[in-house]
């Protein structure tokens, strides 16, 4: 029995190498589950404080950031996302990390980050429609964020929240 299934399967691996490749994207694609990716940024300034935002269709407070555009590198959709919700740039400061939801089927990439050179970060205001508020507040400070948020915090600092 177990070795008409392997020969099942190499008789099927056998017919899949010999699609085309754009043929065999659109299969994975479709027999895989799909996953959103987005870009999350947490922005400490010099003083430790962290760049909150208010999601209008959120509870709680979260991090600047959202999805990535097709084809768009994630550091660029750092960058573009914080000027779009906040109006500040940014310095990516370390490493990308993931956080997977698979119950949400969403990768969120997450990024440290302080403000941009020559910006302390205080001109930091609602850009888009998204955004209801920002505010800083101390790394330490986690009431009110949401999951997602106080995750990311843990990441970038190494020191769980919660």
């Amino acid at each position: 029995m177990d070795l008409d299934r392997r020969s099942v399967h190499r008789g099927g691996l056998r017919w899949f190498t010999r699609l085309p490749k754009p043929f065999r994207r659109v299969l994975v694609r479709v027999i895989k589950p799909c996953y959103t990716v987005s870009a999350m940024v947490v922005i400490r300034r010099e003083d430790g404080h962290v760049l909150r935002v208010r999601h209008s269709y959120n509870v709680g407070a979260g991090l600047p950031g959202g999805l990535v555009d097709r084809r768009e590198p994630i550091e660029d959709a750092a960058h573009r996302e914080v000027r779009e919700e906040v109006g500040i740039g940014v310095d990516l400061t370390g490493p990308p990390m993931a956080m997977v939801d698979p119950l949400e089927q969403i990768v969120r990439v997450v990024f440290a980050a302080k403000p941009a050179d020559g910006d302390d970060g205080a001109s930091a205001h609602p850009v888009s429609a998204e955004i209801a508020a920002v505010s800083w507040a101390a790394a330490s400070d986690r009431a009110g964020l949401t999951p997602e948020a106080n995750a990311a915090l843990d990441l970038v600092t190494g020191v769980p929240g919660r």
